[in-house]
């Protein structure tokens, strides 16, 4: 994790978890040590641009989270910063290779496509220490969504609406076939 300007954290910050040894661990301080906004950018909060701010705006104009993380072999590192104008950016890459670029829409949507909705990562995530995520807080729309993604109902239905299209396409083609007959 790296980090500057998040919060309490004007100056550069690395956090390496490899480094943390196995076990019980405690991040220690006093009320606005930035003990909360470190726990954030080191999760979802900071992926899914979730963070909350406390006062005022999370990022300073110019600062920027970067968290690398590993799913299976594969290395993510997602990357969001706020120009000195205050505009939001984001990136991510896959193995050091760009997979979104500086639109926050485009990043977003590759998060969600890499981890889906983040609902589903905190319903799951946190569901195991009781919280159940935000899952009680949705509304039935949302919930709808949320399963529709746990599912694969999206998916399922892409499946059907190609398997009609290629029916249809073949009904035209035999139909047209059937009448130079």
């Amino acid at each position: 994790l790296r980090l500057q300007g998040l919060t309490r954290f004007a100056n550069p910050v690395e956090v390496d978890f490899d480094g943390i040894p196995p076990g019980l661990v405690c991040i220690a301080g006093p009320n606005g040590a930035g003990k909360t906004s470190l726990l954030g950018a080191s999760g979802p909060a900071a992926i899914y641009r979730d963070l909350p701010p406390r006062s005022g705006d999370w990022l300073a104009p110019g600062g920027h989270v970067e968290l690398t993380f590993a799913i299976g072999e594969k290395i993510y590192a997602a990357r969001l910063w706020r120009t000195p104008s205050g505009s939001t950016s984001a990136t991510l890459k896959l193995d050091g290779k760009k997979v979104a670029g500086s639109k926050v829409r485009a990043y977003d949507a590759a998060i969600r496509d890499l981890l889906g909705p983040p609902e589903a990562f905190y319903a799951s995530a946190y569901a195991a220490q009781g919280g159940g995520g935000r899952l009680g807080a949705l509304g039935p729309a949302e919930r709808r969504r949320l399963f529709r993604f746990y599912l694969g109902l999206d998916r399922i239905q892409a499946i059907a609406d190609a398997a009609k299209a290629r029916i249809a396409a073949y009904d035209l083609v035999a139909y047209s076939g059937a009448r130079r007959r």
